[in-house]
């Protein structure tokens, strides 16, 4: 079993208390399994590799709250490794790599975000020789240097994102992108309405015996959905999910009984029915979602990828002009570094398409700064490179956020429920979800963003991530995102 050992610095930007959330991940950020220890003031991860890899932690900046960064590619080595060090060095590294390609392409930076760079460079290489600097010193400099680099990612990456848009703008021929929120409460097909991006209809189809002992399902709730959608004058384009591998209880169509043949051929009988009553009327079906997270206490992971390419195949025999999209929970595979195996999403997805399934679409689900069963609040260049790697398929990408919205601090956890990190305060949420957003639309690969959940009495197992409380009040999150959903509308 190999392992790493880092020394935390004696600083509140490396609280003792995050180290838990330490993972070892590859190239591709996507986590080995491993176990974490602090021993004294050292951290240590176990695995069962002797592979090269990263660390990545999270890690408090001075304008962003927590952000999960990462060291370069580092081996397993006897002597403990700075933690500041290295997290300074990773993020140096990985910012001037892609402000390099960035500019390759044609983005304009000016010439003091260079001079900027280069002073945080010359910085830390004060820091490379620790045997002769003081320890606080050396941190403190870690400190200024990864605040630094940090504030010049969201910089770079907003420039990024302005260009960009501008250059679109200019060009008649480009695919708009579609941004709205999902409504899981039907009661609530008439408010904000027109923000309303896709329509939950898992908990819509009833199930009711029939003469022969086969299976049919009640539709008339699920009718009214699909109604309101093709009225909705293509501000609603997507229904579904049909089935959500992400909540912790059966729908009411799926047998209780332990037996996944029965509760495989239920899924067929529902898709088989609602094939035949929606054949002509959905042009985008979501069919199953929350694939290779956490949570599900019903489905392996072989059988959610079973499950969901029956699904698939079923209804694509009797909605052959529909899109089929399937979506999966934690892109980056954070349940991995908790785990002795298992499937990473990339791989469940890669096995769905050579199996023959016919796709349209992939969606990725972030649950942000929820924990252990959400994902890390990163870097915006985490996010480029796990777009640019999902891109790879060829197929475009539905992105869908979550994160704590309004006052988190007075939430009282329910069974289900996942720690709220509180990485940021809600001006840093704000501000950190308007560039993730605005870096999102900008991707060629990513055609969807929308907003998880309308209100916070959609989803237990996430509190406080809706945009509306429990007493109906619109959050002042919800201003911002509107302004963000806004600013992606097609016009005319």
């Amino acid at each position: 079993m190999g392992q790493y050992r880092f020394v935390i610095p004696d600083s509140d930007r490396f609280a003792m208390e995050s180290m838990i959330a330490a993972q070892i991940v590859g190239m591709d950020g996507i986590p080995w399994p491993c176990k974490t220890n602090i021993e004294g003031r050292q951290l240590i991860v176990f695995r069962n590799q002797e592979l090269s890899g990263r660390l990545l932690v999270p890690v408090r900046t001075a304008a962003f709250g927590e952000i999960a960064l990462t060291t370069g590619t580092l081996p397993e080595v006897d002597t403990p490794y700075l933690l500041d060090l290295e997290i300074a060095r990773g993020t140096l590294s990985r910012l001037r790599n892609q402000v390099s390609i960035w500019q390759e392409g044609g983005l304009m930076i000016e010439q003091d975000f260079h001079d900027r760079l280069d002073t945080y460079i010359e910085q830390f290489s004060t820091c490379l020789f620790p045997a002769t600097a003081d320890a606080s010193a050396r941190t403190q400099q870690c400190v200024e240097i990864i605040d630094g680099a940090v504030a010049l990612m969201f910089e770079a990456t907003g420039e990024y994102s302005r260009q960009i848009a501008a250059l679109h703008n200019a060009q008649s021929n480009q695919v708009p992108v579609i941004a709205g929120t999902v409504c899981e409460n039907s009661n609530g097909i008439c408010e904000s309405g027109s923000c309303h991006l896709e329509m939950a209809i898992q908990k819509m189809a009833q199930p009711r015996p029939g003469n022969n002992g086969s299976a049919h399902f009640d539709f008339s709730q699920t009718d009214g959905v699909v109604d309101w959608i093709a009225a909705a004058d293509k501000s609603v384009r997507i229904a579904g999910p049909i089935l959500q591998f992400d909540n912790t209880t059966l729908p009411e169509w799926m047998p209780e009984e332990n037996d996944f043949d029965q509760r495989l051929d239920a899924a067929r009988q529902l898709c088989r029915s609602f094939g035949l009553q929606y054949q002509k009327r959905i042009k985008i079906l979501h069919v199953t979602s929350g694939i290779s997270g956490v949570g599900h206490q019903h489905f392996n992971y072989p059988q959610q990828l079973q499950m969901t390419l029956e699904m698939l195949e079923t209804l694509d025999q009797l909605m052959p002009n529909t899109s089929m999209m399937v979506s999966f929970d934690q892109p980056w595979g954070e349940r991995l570094s908790m785990a002795t195996g298992g499937l990473q999403a990339m791989e469940i997805a890669d096995a769905l398409l050579r199996y023959g399934a016919r796709l349209s679409a992939i969606g990725l689900e972030f649950n942000l700064d929820y924990w252990p069963q959400g994902t890390l609040m990163r870097d915006p260049l985490q996010w480029v490179d796990l777009v640019d790697r999902w891109a790879q398929f060829g197929l475009p990408l539905a992105v869908y956020l979550s994160m704590p919205t309004g006052d988190t601090e007075t939430e009282t956890p329910s069974r289900f429920s996942q720690t709220i990190r509180n990485s940021t305060d809600e001006a840093g949420y704000e501000e950190y979800l308007s560039t993730i957003f605005n870096l999102l639309v900008r991707r060629p690969a990513v055609n969807v963003v929308a907003w998880r959940r309308v209100a916070d009495s959609d989803n237990r197992r996430f509190p406080r991530s809706g945009l509306v409380d429990e007493e109906g009040q619109f959050k002042p999150v919800c201003q911002r995102l509107c302004d963000l959903l806004e600013s992606v509308r097609p016009r005319g």
